[in-house]
């Protein structure tokens, strides 16, 4: 896994949505590295992190065991742990496995969900299938950043550009093992309320 760690003091932990990467929290590092050590990485199969070829290694669980692994590496038995969208996802599933290892936890626009009634799952599937029938840039402005998606122009440059830093089939294989099985916030609220969280 690529990390990069700035600052100092209780520790900050970062993980961008689907198609980003580290880079993309370089405002949210320079904001808080004041006050606190702040670590973001490039989840598996993204950017400069290793993509493995195997569909069973973008299950929830390995991107749920990279994120201790991080923090077993930065020696930090806690940390608060945040997230934007498919990130918030892993964030909140780490809670939920590890939660006497989160201080904190930020969860910023959490994915709808996978479970029946969403179009997540359907949409993930689908985008999976579009890239290994046509390839990330077709599928992807289909899917991520084409006229459908309703981002101005600069906006599906950087969202495009962001995806095509990425091996196309680990971005496959994270639409289909991990957002495509993604649970909702009402099932995730329910199993972090459980724990005081």
């Amino acid at each position: 896994l690529h990390l990069g760690v700035e600052g100092g003091g209780p520790l900050v932990v970062l993980l961008w949505g689907l198609g980003g990467s580290g880079r993309h929290c370089r405002l949210q590092l320079r904001a808080l590295r004041d006050r606190f050590r702040v670590a973001a990485f490039d989840v598996r199969g993204h950017a400069r992190s290793e993509a493995p070829r195997d569909a069973a290694a973008y299950q929830p669980e390995r991107f749920v065991a990279d994120l201790a692994r991080v923090l077993d590496h930065l020696g930090a038995p806690q940390a608060v742990v945040g997230g934007l969208s498919m990130g918030a996802g892993v964030a909140a599933r780490f809670a939920i496995a590890h939660p006497a290892r989160v201080r904190g936890l930020v969860l910023a626009s959490l994915p709808p969900g996978a479970e029946a009634g969403t179009r997540q799952r359907s949409w993930a599937l689908a985008f999976a299938d579009a890239i290994d029938r046509d390839g990330l840039e077709a599928a992807g402005a289909r899917y991520a950043w084409g006229s459908e998606s309703g981002l101005d122009a600069n906006a599906a440059r950087l969202v495009r550009l962001g995806f095509l830093e990425h091996a196309p089939h680990a971005i496959a294989h994270t639409l289909r093992e991990l957002l495509a099985v993604q649970p909702g916030w009402p099932a995730l609220a329910q199993s972090l309320a459980a724990l005081g969280l």
